[in-house]
């Protein structure tokens, strides 16, 4: 294959098939890096915070009587690290419509009843009603 792609640059008189070959080479190492620091680049804006439990409220909304207007907030003792909300507010929200929105719910009322810290992870991007929507709830010990 790569005797093909050289062939054809010299065909057009572009590379001498040195220099063609040390191009290839440079692009494919460029391109394992960008895959290797993929991961790295998409957690470094990934919110979170970790602290204790400082508020727990648990919402139903009046206007909307399906899951969607079930939800718990939660603020912790310090701030969200890339807050995706611009309304400033550091809280976090869950909803009860599913079996992980109630685990998530269990942690952080087990980590409360317990005084323990937590750490709160959410997604980039998705903020629901000012307050950043609940992925991962990390337990510290």
């Amino acid at each position: 294959m790569a005797f093909v792609r050289t062939s054809l640059i010299l065909a057009n008189n572009f590379l001498p098939l040195s220099v063609a070959l040390y191009v290839l080479k440079v692009m494919k190492n460029f391109i394992l890096l960008l895959i290797l620091l993929s991961p790295a680049i998409t957690y470094a804006s990934t919110p979170e915070e970790t602290g204790s439990i400082t508020q727990l409220l648990i919402h139903r909304s009046p206007t909307n009587d399906q899951d969607a207007g079930r939800r718990f907030i939660v603020k912790l003792s310090s701030s969200i690290s890339n807050n995706p909300c611009t309304s400033g507010t550091d809280s976090w929200t869950g909803y009860f419509s599913d079996d992980t929105g109630k685990a998530q719910y269990s942690a952080i009322l087990a980590a409360s009843m317990a005084g323990k810290e937590i750490k709160i992870q959410g997604t980039e991007g998705f903020c629901e009603n000012n307050s950043t929507l609940i992925r991962n709830i990390y337990t510290n010990y």
